[in-house]
């Protein structure tokens, strides 16, 4: 009875001071907690304007409706208009025309016919009142004149060149309406299919950024609230070491209890560290989905469990998931898109037929071939009908034909995936709740008796029936219950709602409910309560 009066004075000694202590660190930890907590819903609209992954699919979607005018203007009416104007510059040489002979007599007269003509012994007069006698005749060749000129060896000045400037304009309008173009209505079709398909890829957008945004709150909590298990690990520890040496002091426990509580106590502080670490990463997640780390964040309250699967038939969510889920919604557009596009290279044999009005005016002041300016001004209406009925391209059109049934097949195959993998994902997000709800009472039963564990431990080492690595151990194994119940809890939440994205119903309004189970505490752990515990454990009489 001494001895256990001995060790109950000794204990009470060490164990109030420590524990007036921490309950005094712990109220003010409780002061310092600031009024507002930021919460799932307001954490998710930060999201919503600064999500780049969002951003990137809602500029998808803005581009894709553009798809549908774009197909629309391959049947509706084109109207173009062109003008010109010209100016030209150049130096024009104007070459006289040739003279009837080459050769100009100056006197004399040629035979005609063969008559011989005569000429007078005197020689010849050039006056006007001269006049011919006869004579004997002569020889020609002795009485034509030596005086002839030809006008080749005349030298004539060649004319100088002219400057010249010729101006025109004109301009054409033209209209042209489509008749008959079957490929414009096969990409019209085409493109409601796109739209569709960029639809429920911004569906799908949506609701991965409602899963990123709630897989990183909640991780953040869990590891805040892993890191604050660790502190109170630490504290814990860091008692049993002390009073481990302070008992080795009086000589009422060993050397052995003394190194397991030290080695135990660095263990614990390298679990704390890890924390620490492990909590750093998951802040730094969601400030890339949100731009801003806050401060503080609300945690499930305690007694909120997550509600169970509605309906409760696996079978129901696989078949709905099957249809609903945008993954497959993407495949079925892009399979429809691909037969379109069958349909559209076929209709590359057929022809043609477009309708074609225009109107023009042209102007010229002249021509610079020309030796004066005429201006010319002419006015034209045309009205036509243009027929084009492919005959031979070589073989593209068939080749394209045949790589766009290969594309169709690879969709095909593609939506056959996309249905099993979301059926997967359904199957596994159904399990997840049913059975984290199961995970979730045992851990809570878990926690409790650890609790039981530990204070039953520590009355047992007080009297002399318990060693210190009990102690350490009941110890650790409430730590570790505690921080599989809190990452048990989230992830059940967080199965509920991966359950209902696999069959595309996710939606902010589910985030909203889940929020209404958050209260705002220390990050994942109630600072009162853990006081009331401590202060308890104070008072605690074996």
């Amino acid at each position: 009875m001494a001895l256990n009066s001995k060790k109950h004075a000794i204990a009470s000694t060490f164990h109030k001071p420590s524990a007036i202590c921490l309950a005094a660190m712990m109220a003010w930890s409780v002061q310092s907690i600031p009024a507002y907590a930021e919460d799932l819903i307001t954490i998710y609209r930060q999201a919503l304007s600064q999500d780049p992954v969002l951003e990137a699919a809602k500029y998808a979607l803005e581009a894709a409706h553009q798809k549908i005018p774009q197909a629309r203007a391959g049947f509706l009416p084109t109207i173009n208009w062109t003008a010109n104007k010209t100016k030209q510059l150049g130096l024009t040489r104007l070459t006289p025309a040739a003279t009837a002979t080459d050769t100009q007599t100056t006197a004399g007269t040629t035979a005609i016919s063969g008559v011989q003509p005569a000429v007078n012994d005197a020689s010849l007069n050039t006056s006007p009142d001269a006049s011919f006698a006869p004579s004997e005749p002569v020889n020609s060749t002795d009485s034509v004149s030596t005086d002839t000129q030809t006008l080749s060896n005349a030298q004539t000045p060649e004319p100088e060149p002219l400057n010249r400037v010729v101006r025109s304009y004109g301009w054409t309008l033209q209209l042209t309406q489509p008749i008959i173009r079957p490929v414009a209505w096969i990409t019209y079709a085409q493109a409601g299919a796109q739209v569709r398909q960029a639809q429920a890829q911004y569906s799908q957008a949506q609701q991965d950024l409602i899963l990123r945004v709630a897989q990183a709150y909640f991780d953040v909590v869990v590891a805040d609230n892993n890191v604050r298990v660790a502190l109170a690990q630490d504290n814990s520890v860091d008692m049993q070491l002390t009073l481990a040496k302070r008992n080795f002091e009086v000589g009422t426990s060993t050397v052995t209890d003394v190194h397991e509580a030290k080695s135990r106590f660095e263990l614990s502080k390298a679990q704390r560290i890890g924390a620490e670490n492990e909590l750093q990463a998951k802040q730094a997640e969601l400030e890339r989905i949100t731009g801003n780390m806050p401060a503080k964040l609300a945690a499930l309250q305690v007694q909120v469990l997550p509600p169970l699967p509605s309906p409760p038939e696996l079978a129901s969510w696989i078949t709905k998931a099957k249809e609903q889920h945008p993954m497959v919604l993407v495949q079925i557009e892009a399979q429809e898109v691909a037969s379109k596009e069958i349909s559209k290279n076929r209709a590359g044999h057929l022809p043609t037929l477009d309708f074609t009005a225009s109107r023009s005016l042209n102007y010229s002041s002249g021509s610079l071939s020309s030796p004066t300016d005429l201006e010319t001004r002419a006015k034209t209406n045309q009205y036509s009908l243009h027929l084009s009925v492919p005959i031979y391209s070589g073989g593209m059109i068939d080749s394209r034909v045949k790589e766009s049934a290969a594309m169709l097949s690879k969709t095909q195959a593609e939506l056959e995936s996309a249905r099993r993998q979301v059926a997967t994902m359904a199957r596994q997000a159904f399990n997840g709740v049913m059975n984290g709800h199961a995970q979730i009472e045992a851990l809570t039963a878990a926690v409790t008796a650890s609790k039981s564990s530990v204070n039953a431990n520590k009355i047992g080492y007080k009297i002399g029936t318990r060693i210190n690595i009990d102690v350490l151990n009941a110890e650790q194994q409430l730590f570790a219950a505690m921080r599989d119940l809190s990452k048990a809890r989230v992830e059940t939440f967080m199965q509920g709602l991966r359950l209902k994205a696999s069959i595309g119903i996710l939606s902010e309004a589910d985030l909203a409910e889940l929020n209404q189970s958050l209260e705002m505490v220390d990050h994942g752990i109630k600072v009162q309560d853990t006081v009331k515990v401590q202060v308890l454990e104070t008072n605690k009489v074996p």
